[in-house]
């Protein structure tokens, strides 16, 4: 697996604690390894790189503590992410550029997130478009839940309203990319 900026594992943890409590938190991590736990709870700055296997057993250790075999909660992880990462400068871009633009530069902030894959953007209409990952190889499907749930909060962020994402292909499925697919009022 590839690696992630450290926002990625700051706000992941940061929803467990805020939705579920510290003790959860402490819960879920002590059913991870000695070394997974050690890279969780270590010092974690928001723009350094970081291993993505660990966090990505620490979603699925969420998942199965919620119970979720639908991963709604990893979705509602994706979305509590966007919201966290997308404060402060972004913020500003958020509210002043339409929801188009702003998926328009998908690829470009992509890659300052994940140090594997390719992001591009598909038009099908004003206020409909996909995002196509290939590339991929951290595709899970944690991962890619967590990343639908993150692009649609993101519209929203944005100024979109009736936010509608669907995942259309999948590498887990046989697809050679994942793409997902945004339709908004």
């Amino acid at each position: 697996m590839g690696r992630i900026k450290g926002i990625g594992y700051k706000a992941e943890l940061q929803f467990v604690r805020s939705n579920y409590g510290e003790e959860t938190l402490g819960r879920i991590l002590a059913s991870l390894s000695e070394e997974d736990r050690a890279i969780l709870q270590g010092r974690v700055l928001t723009s350094d790189w970081y291993p993505q296997a660990p966090l990505e057993r620490f979603r699925q250790a969420v998942a199965r503590h919620a119970a979720d075999a639908d991963l709604r909660v990893i979705e509602e992880m994706g979305r509590f992410s966007a919201e966290f990462a997308l404060t402060g400068i972004y913020r500003v871009f958020l509210a002043v550029l339409s929801p188009g633009w702003g998926i328009k530069k998908a690829g470009n902030l992509f890659s300052k997130y994940f140090d594997g894959g390719k992001a591009s953007v598909v038009e099908h209409g004003p206020k409909d478009v996909s995002v196509r990952i290939s590339d991929w190889p951290d595709a899970s499907a944690t991962l890619c839940v967590l990343i639908k749930g993150y692009f649609e909060k993101s519209l929203e962020l944005a100024g979109a309203r009736m936010v509608a994402v669907r995942k259309t292909a999948c590498v887990n499925r046989g697809d050679p990319y994942c793409e997902y697919r945004a339709l908004w009022t």
